[in-house]
């Protein structure tokens, strides 16, 4: 946890002082070259007298404890800039650590943040450039977020400017088109790589985490033996991930991919698709009638019609639309008797046509298992999951819809 001794700001002004947390940061009148205990150093000030800082701006901007310079405005922006560039100092430098300030909410929300060690996830400033948000956190690390991307793309241009940031800097909102983002949501949108961490965490909280590494795996057609060779990860631990529930770290995470031949996101798209793959219900039908009877159901009760055949599965699909697919295939077994599956995947909102086959299946006395798809059926195959999870993702699909 941070302390006193670790903090410090700069500073003479006794209007920052007052909003200074006492308990957090030390004030001072320069910083001693002897000190070494400081983590994070700040210098306050108001720009009409920032020529009196010059020398100590000049001694720490290049340190690495050296956080940022409060400015408050109190002579026009461009007059700061001139000063700063006729003192010889590297304005690009200073620009990086410059907060300009006119209202006492903003050093505010940036020192408690600093306080409390959250200065990467809280939102000290925000405005718009064109088309895009541009957002610094409580550390001036910068996001520039076009209004194309999802959720801000529903905001009109007039009222892009028209933001409000949490007093804390938790969330920047629109509260006219109920929209609120906070820093980690808004770098989702436009960081690339902390998107794949988000959806690696997320994925890693799934339930199905497991039963879908295991089914990349086997669609890719690679044993545990073999992935264990490839990986160094031992087998021991690969049946952990795959059956206990235990999640594999990010560093695991890159191996299991560079062994599929993927990248890390590519690995981790896979594995999203078999976690948000299709619902369905697979029918197994122990004889031709039983399986004559569920085709008839198909077309006459949900309206679905055989549309393609692809080797021993065919595939029906309802008429005008392509979100509700069924796969019918034949499963050779020992002897001469044979294994029908039908895999039926289930669009968001059709709860009726769940259970109209599940009542099916009780009429017939017939076995049905729960699954979620994976890629593009049937070729892929499916993953058993429990009832309860099914009917949770079913739940969660048609409140969405």
């Amino acid at each position: 946890m941070p302390t006193m001794s670790d903090k410090a700001i700069v500073t003479e002004d006794a209007q920052f002082i007052a909003h200074i947390p006492p308990h957090n940061f030390r004030v001072m009148k320069y910083v001693d070259s002897a000190d070494n205990e400081l983590i994070d150093l700040f210098i306050a000030v108001r720009a009409s007298v920032i020529g009196n800082f010059f020398s100590e701006i000049k001694r720490n901007i290049g340190a690495s404890q050296f956080r940022i310079i409060f400015v408050h405005e109190d002579i026009p922006k461009e007059w700061l800039l001139e000063q700063l560039s006729g003192a010889g100092l590297l304005v690009s430098k200073v620009l990086d650590k410059l907060l300009v300030f006119s209202d006492w909410t903003v050093p505010d929300r940036v020192i408690k943040a600093w306080a409390d060690d959250s200065q990467h996830v809280l939102i000290a400033t925000a405005l718009v450039s064109k088309d895009n948000l541009v957002v610094r956190n409580c550390a001036l690390e910068e996001l520039k977020v076009p209004f194309t991307s999802p959720v801000l793309c529903k905001i009109p241009n007039e009222e892009r400017s028209k933001f409000e940031i949490d007093c804390v800097g938790s969330f920047i909102s629109w509260p006219d088109f109920d929209i609120d983002l906070d820093f980690e949501a808004l770098r989702y949108l436009v960081d690339p790589e902390w998107k794949k961490r988000c959806d690696a965490e997320q994925l890693l909280n799934e339930r199905s985490f497991g039963m879908a590494v295991k089914a990349v795996r086997e669609i890719n057609d690679i044993t545990q033996a073999e992935l264990a060779r490839r990986t160094g990860i031992s087998e021991r631990q690969l049946r952990r991930y795959e059956t206990a529930g235990m999640k594999p770290r990010i560093s695991s995470l890159s191996k299991l991919a560079k062994a599929h031949k993927m990248s890390l996101g590519q690995y981790l798209d896979r594995l999203a698709e078999v976690v948000s793959g299709a619902l369905a219900l697979v029918i197994h039908c122990e004889s031709a009638s039983s399986r004559d009877g569920l085709c008839n159901l198909l077309e006459n009760e949900l309206h679905l019609s055989q549309s393609e055949k692809c080797g021993s599965v065919s595939l029906f699909r309802c008429s005008g639309r392509k979100d509700h697919e069924i796969w019918f295939g034949e499963e050779s077994r020992t002897g001469e008797s044979k294994n029908v599956s039908v895999a039926v995947a289930l669009p968001v909102n059709s709860v009726g046509a769940f259970d109209k086959l599940r009542a099916f299946c009780s009429d017939q006395k017939l076995k049905f298992d729960t699954a979620i798809g994976v890629g593009s059926w049937p070729s892929a195959g499916y993953i058993p999951v429990d009832l309860k999870y099914f009917g949770e993702k079913l739940e969660g699909l048609a409140k969405r819809s």
